[in-house]
């Protein structure tokens, strides 16, 4: 069976295309400065206690929130589980990691970023 089988087919749409353009789920993300991350900024202050109170809810579960600034720079991530960052972490979703789509697609985006680290992180 296919991911694609048991996917919404925008899911399985959107993680073809990432493949398509060459993205590994197992590939660390290169794209990566923590230094450009400017936690002192107004929309991270007013962000923080959002994030503090998500964090809290996650608990335990295997989700998290991806909190970008406008270059989908990761700024945040409130995290559920110990053994999902560890494994966010493997793949390069950390803070300072930048997710673009590429702008071929520019009309065939979602208003969310998925990112395709179903095959490994199971």
């Amino acid at each position: 069976m296919q991911p694609s089988d048991t996917l919404r087919p925008e899911i399985a749409h959107c993680w073809w295309r990432s493949e398509m353009s060459g993205l590994s789920p197992e590939a660390p993300n290169l794209r990566f400065d923590p230094d450009a991350v400017d936690r002192r900024s107004r929309p991270v202050a007013a962000a923080e206690p959002v994030l503090a109170e998500l964090a809290e809810q996650l608990g335990d579960g295997d989700f998290c929130v991806l909190f970008t600034d406008r270059e989908s720079r990761i700024v945040d991530m409130p995290i559920g589980a110990r053994r999902l960052h560890d494994r966010l972490e493997a793949l390069g979703v950390v803070t300072g990691g930048v997710f673009l789509e590429d702008d071929r697609h520019e009309l065939d985006r979602h208003g969310t970023r998925t990112v395709p680290w179903y095959r490994g992180a199971r």
